[in-house]
């Protein structure tokens, strides 16, 4: 087993060019102005129902479908030289609700090619939003606490190698 933070830091090395938020949301969300209190019902209703948490595993596949036609666009603009990501997938249980955190290399775009390409295009493939992060040096401590301790997956592809991980069963020792 690999210690958690020296994988991290290490995958974090190799230096990514984008660190992208992309959102989805099922597209016929009954939800999204609720209160809190019906979200915590819809829970608790989601918790006690197989079909309805079988039907949140296929909203969870939609979305990861999504991410990937997203990605390859990437991959088809900018090439596959040096094409890299690493994505943590973000279970959002309240508001029914997805987050994939990417971090992507071989791809350098500005701040106007976001607005005016890869965000409305994943708005385009997902009806979900995006947002671009910041890559520093609190990058590595975000994913961190994602995988550590809101127990979300993740998932590499160097180009060669394609790796989802999880934390429990991959890492040993502190995040």
């Amino acid at each position: 087993m690999t210690n958690f933070r020296e994988f991290i830091d290490s995958e974090l090395s190799v230096g990514f060019d984008q660190f992208v938020t992309l959102r989805y949301f099922h597209r016929y969300h009954p939800f999204e102005d609720a209160s809190f209190h019906e979200l915590l019902a819809q829970q608790l209703r989601v918790a006690a129902s197989i079909e309805l948490q079988a039907a949140r595993m296929r909203r969870f596949g939609e979305g990861m479908d999504r991410v990937d036609e997203w990605l390859a666009e990437i991959k088809k603009a900018y090439g596959e030289d040096g094409f890299r990501y690493l994505k943590i997938m973000e279970i959002d249980r309240f508001h029914q609700s997805f987050s994939y955190h990417i971090l992507v290399r071989g791809c350098e775009w500005d701040k106007a090619a976001f607005k005016e390409h890869w965000k409305p295009l994943w708005h385009t493939l997902s009806g979900g939003t995006a947002f671009e992060r910041k890559i520093d040096e609190r990058t590595g401590g975000f994913i961190r606490h994602l995988v550590f301790n809101a127990d979300c997956l993740l998932e590499t592809n160097d180009g060669k190698k394609y790796r989802k991980y999880d934390f429990e069963s991959d890492f040993e020792g502190d995040a």
